[in-house]
């Protein structure tokens, strides 16, 4: 397996910040401007409360599928590389796609969004992701602590 890319802005000040590096409103600004051109906003809190103004993607529909999650989410993730676990992104962040749905999954079906996502990129130089290393599993020692520093900051950056 290879290393975090650490060409994607994102990735490198988000380690920056996780050994105290880089300042957390550099990390912001980074983020959201990506969130903008994709359409994606991610916010820490509990899953279980409702966002005002956003829906459930509905589960039948396909076309809203491709569009919002395989379309702009997977592009976010091209750009900005910001995979989590999926135990922290189902109980504690929010994912917010064209300013009306929410993606609510649960950890197992979070870790396969992210695998066939890593599968398409071959991410971290491998195309066998399944949904078990992205679902609760450690990846790595470099990967797990770029996730953590990940989770520290977007908890930071919207306390409650």
């Amino acid at each position: 397996m290879g290393p975090l890319d650490i060409s994607r802005p994102l990735v490198k000040l988000v380690l920056e910040y996780g050994k105290g590096e880089c300042d957390i409103q550099l990390v912001d600004a980074e983020l959201k401007k990506h969130e903008r051109v994709h359409g994606v906003e991610l916010r820490a809190g509990d899953t279980s409360m409702a966002i005002t103004g956003y829906s459930s993607i509905p589960e039948l529909d396909g076309a809203v599928w491709d569009q919002y999650v395989t379309g702009d989410f997977y592009r976010f993730l091209d750009e900005t590389h910001a995979v989590m676990h999926g135990m922290f992104v189902s109980d504690s962040c929010h994912v917010l796609l064209g300013g009306k749905y929410t993606l609510t999954a649960s950890a197992r079906a979070w870790g396969q969004i992210y695998a066939e996502w890593a599968n398409r990129v071959n991410w971290l130089g491998s195309r066998n992701w399944t949904y078990a290393p992205l679902y609760t599993g450690s990846i790595s020692k470099e990967v797990d602590e770029w996730m953590e520093s990940f989770y520290d900051f977007l908890k930071n950056r919207d306390p409650a």
